[in-house]
């Protein structure tokens, strides 16, 4: 999995959306996590949301992630989160690669 720095903004519904690549020949399937170093939310700690994550072999999509209340409310009360990441463990039966870290993601606050 590829995900490139980013800035994103979370909508009014809590949503934000993550581009990332599947980079393997064959589909990319598991989790999205978006984490930060920042802030003492849960759950677990410093955890914003997580989503189901499919992308096609070779494909680049946008992957909706719902942040957590307390996660939104941070961003709300601190500004934004410039230390924000996502992980992508994958469901792969083909490693070396099941764990995937994002370059660094800026979340706006809705």
């Amino acid at each position: 999995m590829e995900i490139p720095a980013q800035t994103v903004r979370g909508t009014r519904d809590r949503i934000v959306a993550i581009r990332a690549t599947c980079t393997l020949d064959h589909d990319c399937v598991g989790a999205i996590i978006l984490n930060s170093f920042k802030g003492d939310f849960d759950p677990p700690e410093n955890e914003y949301g997580r989503a189901d994550l499919k992308i096609p072999a070779g494909e680049t999509k946008s992957v909706k992630v719902g942040l957590s209340k307390k996660g939104v409310e941070y961003l709300k009360v601190d500004g934004p989160d410039k230390t924000a990441f996502a992980t992508v463990p994958l469901v792969d039966k083909n490693p070396p690669a099941p764990v995937s870290i994002s370059d660094d993601i800026e979340l706006l606050k809705p």
